[in-house]
C-alpha cells in the first residue's frame, strides 16, 4: 500500500458584514442622556418640594403655638370671670331661697 500525501485546501470565502449597531447605541446614549436630564430635573423638583414643606412645617408650628397662647389666654380670662361669679352666684342662690321661702 502506498502512502499518498495529504494535500492541504484553503478555501477563502469574503464576507461582508454591514455594523447596524451604530443606530443602537447612539439611541441608547440619547435615552440615557435624556434619562440623566430627568433624573436632575426630579431631584431639583425634590429639593423646591422639600423647601415648600419646610415652610409649611414652620408655619403650622407657628400658628400652633399662636393657638395654644390664645387657648390659654381664653382659659385664664374665664376662670378669672369664674373666680369673680362664683361668690355673686352663691349670694344671689341663697338671696333667691329666702325670697321664695317667704
Amino acid at each position: 500500500m502506498a502512502l499518498v500525501a495529504a494535500e492541504t485546501v484553503r478555501i477563502e470565502i469574503p464576507i461582508e458584514t454591514i455594523d447596524e449597531t451604530l443606530a443602537g447605541v447612539q439611541s441608547a446614549a440619547r435615552n440615557l442622556e435624556n434619562l440623566r436630564r430627568a433624573a436632575l430635573k426630579t431631584g431639583n423638583s425634590t429639593d423646591k418640594a422639600r423647601q415648600s414643606v419646610t415652610k409649611f412645617d414652620k408655619a403650622q408650628e407657628k400658628t400652633q403655638r399662636g393657638l395654644a397662647k390664645w387657648v390659654k389666654q381664653k382659659y385664664a380670662i374665664l376662670l378669672e370671670a369664674k373666680e369673680r361669679l362664683t361668690p355673686v352666684l352663691s349670694v344671689l342662690g341663697i338671696r333667691l331661697k329666702n325670697i321664695t321661702s317667704k
